[in-house]
Parts: structure tokens; sequence; C-alpha cells
């Protein structure tokens, strides 16, 4: 209701679903868990107000999920090529881990979000080949 920010801490969920239905767009597979946060006892809330939750988790792990069409597997290792420093391409290994929807990979090292992830297919992908910035509609013709 003021618009104020405040930050908590998770200190309890519950382990069986709420019997409160929420939104759920006529989902059957939806169910909703009570959370319990602890916010610091200066904030300025009132029993009853309405407030949005975000979770930020406090956990330093990022993964990148890539699509796997520019993930190579060579030798039991996985690669992908992306632009160097120096603008030309680079064959460079990838740590991965799961698959999700059979679509994507999640890379764990190798690279970074600010990499440019070259497609992996055509007679000139080799180390050193000449690099060209594109969106991924523009790799599938769409």
């Amino acid at each position: 209701e003021s618009g104020a920010t405040y930050e908590g801490t998770i200190t309890e969920i519950s382990d069986t679903p709420s019997s409160e239905e929420g939104y759920t767009n006529g989902n059957q597979n939806v169910s909703y868990y009570d959370v319990t946060v602890f916010i610091d006892g200066s904030a300025s809330l009132q029993e009853g107000q309405y407030m949005d939750l975000t979770y930020i988790s406090s956990t330093s792990e990022t993964s990148i999920y890539l699509m796997n069409a520019f993930i190579l597997t060579e030798n039991g290792k996985n690669y992908v090529f992306v632009r160097g420093d120096d603008g030309l391409l680079e064959k460079r290994q990838v740590s991965t881990g799961k698959v999700v929807w059979g679509e994507y990979t999640q890379i764990y090292d190798g690279i970074s979000e600010i990499d440019y992830i070259a497609f992996p297919y055509g007679a000139a992908i080799k180390d050193g080949a000449k690099t060209e910035e594109s969106t991924i509609d523009e790799l599938y013709g769409y």
C-alpha cells in the first residue's frame, strides 16, 4: 500500500500444500505452500496488508542454459565455439549439467554471459575463423 521495499528472510516453508486456492488459470498441477518471512520489526507494516514477494537466492552459483544445437560433443567432451578477444572464432570446452525439456543444457563452466556463442555448423567453423553477429531468428531463417 505504501510502495515501500523491505528485505526479509524465509524462516519456514510448509511441508504440505495450502488448502487455499490461488490463481491457477484452471491448471490442476499447481500447488501453493505457506511461507513465513521474517522482516525486521522497524518496518512499518500492519497485519492484513497486501505485499509482493520477490525471492532472491543467497547462493552465488549461476548457470547458463544453452540450446543443445550450439553444443558439440567430441570424444566425450562438450565444446562451444565463441568469439575470442581478438574477434576470431575459438573452440572452448564447457562443463555441462542437466538438460531441460530436451532442448537446453546447463553450462557450469567454460563460458560466461558476456561471451558471443557461434552456431557450430558449416564449412567455415574452425578455430581462427572470422565471426559475424546475428540473431537466433536470422540463424534459423525466420
